[in-house]
Formats: structure tokens, C-alpha cells, sequence
């Protein structure tokens, strides 16, 4: 084997391992906001972090699990509105 391919396969082993954990370390970050995105609502009110479930501050209906995805939910589904009353 040539040195510059045992160099060139190091660099993209290196590059896919950093790309998995870029991704890992963004959908924690993004899960652990969304986390703190409520207790910073609701904990200056004294209310409860876990219930009740997140539901539209406009007509109270429950928002759904696939509708609670951090970011991707906001931009690709519902553009920051909720599902039933599109507000």
C-alpha cells in the first residue's frame, strides 16, 4: 500500500467519524433546548414541567409527539403554528 492512500483512508474514516458525531452532538443539543425552552415557560409561572403535556397556548388542544420534534417540526411541518387552529 501507498502512504497517500493509508493517508487518504485515515482522513475519511476521520471525517465519517466526525460527521456521526457533529450529528449526535446537534440532536442532543436540539433535545436538551427544547427541554429547557419549557422549563424556562412554565417555571416562573410554578407550574410543572411534565404535566400538563405541551398544548397550544391558543385553543388548548395537545400538541403531537411528531409535532413536538425539535426544529425539524417548526421548519418542515407546521411552520410555528399549531395543527388544529393554525395559530
Amino acid at each position: 500500500m501507498n502512504p497517500t492512500d493509508v493517508d487518504a483512508q485515515f482522513v475519511a474514516e476521520a471525517w465519517a467519524a466526525w460527521r456521526i458525531l457533529g450529528g449526535g452532538a446537534s440532536l442532543f443539543g436540539m433535545l436538551v433546548g427544547s427541554f429547557l425552552n419549557v422549563c424556562i415557560s412554565r417555571m416562573p409561572e410554578d407550574r410543572s414541567v411534565a404535566y400538563p403535556p405541551s398544548h397550544c397556548p391558543s385553543c388548548g388542544s395537545s400538541i403531537r409527539p411528531y409535532d413536538n420534534i425539535p426544529v425539524f417540526s417548526w421548519l418542515v411541518l407546521l411552520r410555528g403554528k399549531c395543527r388544529d387552529c393554525r395559530q
